[in-house]
């Protein structure tokens, strides 16, 4: 999103050297947007809740905290290294959801580790080009 990426960019801009960290909620579903636009203007740090736990208490019908397991998957995707493994970060995501009996509503926790799947379908493509004449 440009407004957000011009925000940290103006900040970072008038405050060199100074390290920004990203609160995320995913109220309009832009999110992931936003903290590719976040990243882009050189923010480092995002601050996520493992299965989009706490936020909205203000408003209670509000999504949330953004998921970890969304964030991290979608960098991955994206090449970014986080030091966290998706697929980890998911499977705890589905844990903590089942021992506190919350719905996962987070995408990777609902759909899986794309990422990896992503790999895999890589390498059976490659296998197949190096089996054919």
């Amino acid at each position: 999103m440009p407004t957000v990426r011009a925000r940290f960019a103006r900040i970072l801009d008038r405050h060199s050297g100074m390290t920004l960290c990203y609160h995320v909620h995913d109220q309009a579903g832009i999110a992931p947007a936003n903290v590719l636009a976040a990243l882009d203007a050189g923010v480092t740090r995002f601050e996520v809740s493992i299965c989009g736990l706490g936020g909205g208490v203000a408003t209670p019908e509000a999504i949330g905290n953004m998921p970890t397991e969304d964030i991290t998957q979608m960098l991955e995707l994206c090449g970014v290294e986080t030091g966290l493994e998706s697929g980890a970060v998911i499977a705890a995501a589905r844990e903590i959801a089942a021992r506190l009996a919350l719905p996962l509503n987070s995408r990777a926790g609902l759909h899986g580790n794309r990422a990896e799947a992503l790999a895999h379908g890589r390498a059976k493509i490659a296998a197949k080009q190096e089996k054919a004449p």
